[in-house]
């Protein structure tokens, strides 16, 4: 199933106690904050009252630390960005010089999230399924944002859904958590 749409699990066996949701890694991260507390909300409706969410959750770090994660020297980031490119010269029937193009991450504080961009090198039109795309030197394509959070800033948005934290665990500098969901109050 597609889970940024609504959707209905399968009839579970008789003799299941508990359906818990596992959404792992931080992919929560890349839902703006009212998407994320929308796809909560579903959660809150598919578990239904005896239910659980297991979530990753990203959390807010240093600038410094936070660029060395999304433009890492290795380039692996830089890749999984230009692949937006690939994907469009082979699947949308584009015509993307690669090399006419560089990965750029911005740091946005006020927003808590990290920006990934495409960069054009230079002047140049890229098509894509027949249209044509002007773009000027330095004019970028904003490809993906990687929300963070603080301790309880996803607490706060799963409140709003009907959830509430029962757990949380990080690993010893906090940089990463774990957290368990079920619906009702805090408490």
């Amino acid at each position: 199933a597609d889970y940024t749409e609504p959707y209905t699990l399968p009839a579970l066996p008789r003799d299941t106690r508990r359906l818990v949701v596992f959404f792992p890694g931080s992919t929560i991260g890349n839902f703006s904050r009212p998407e994320a507390r929308e796809f909560l909300q579903h959660v809150a409706e598919v578990i239904g009252d005896d239910g659980a969410l297991l979530v990753g959750v990203d959390q807010w770090k240093d600038e410094a630390t936070l660029r060395l994660a999304y433009d890492d020297p290795e380039g692996v980031t830089s890749a999984f960005n230009l692949n937006v490119l690939r994907r469009v010269n082979r699947e949308l029937d584009g015509d993307a010089d690669l090399s006419a193009w560089a990965h750029e991450a911005r740091v946005n504080p006020v927003e808590r999230r990290v920006e990934m961009h495409l960069r054009s090198l230079r002047e140049q039109t890229l098509t894509v399924l027949g249209r044509a795309f002007d773009f000027a030197a330095g004019e970028t394509i904003h490809t993906e944002d990687s929300h963070k959070y603080g301790p309880d800033g996803l607490a706060d948005l799963a409140s709003a859904a009907g959830l509430a934290r029962r757990q949380r665990w990080t690993d010893a500098d906090g940089r990463f958590a774990v957290e368990l969901y079920e619906r009702g109050t805090d408490g």
